[in-house]
């Protein structure tokens, strides 16, 4: 069976510990380098952290469609609220191109 990863959100604190919301540390980032630790906790992690890229362009190209959707009105037209599925991935998006608040 796979191991589940450290629960989110993840946040670098200080020190450059990367942590997640249990405030158990995920990895560390000293001179450029991400590191994790190696238990089956740990080994999930890094196959999570392998996937970021590939899981925010997966992300991108649903909020596009979710953005395509919404505007030809075949599913009828909605206005986006704070919380929703969409906002929620918009954020995300910003968080991991740096551009969030």
């Amino acid at each position: 069976m796979t191991a589940k990863w450290t629960p989110g959100p993840w946040v670098k604190d200080r020190r450059g510990d990367l942590r997640g919301s249990d405030g158990k540390q995920v990895g560390t980032w000293d001179a450029g380098i991400a590191w994790v630790s190696r238990d089956d906790e740990a080994e999930a992690n890094a196959r999570l952290m392998a996937a970021a890229p590939e899981l925010l362009e997966a992300l991108k190209a649903c909020l596009e469609w979710m953005e395509e959707t919404r505007a030809c009105g075949d599913c009828g037209f909605w206005d986006w609220t704070p919380g929703d599925t969409y906002m929620r991935g918009i954020q995300t998006v910003a968080q991991a191109e740096g551009s969030a608040p």
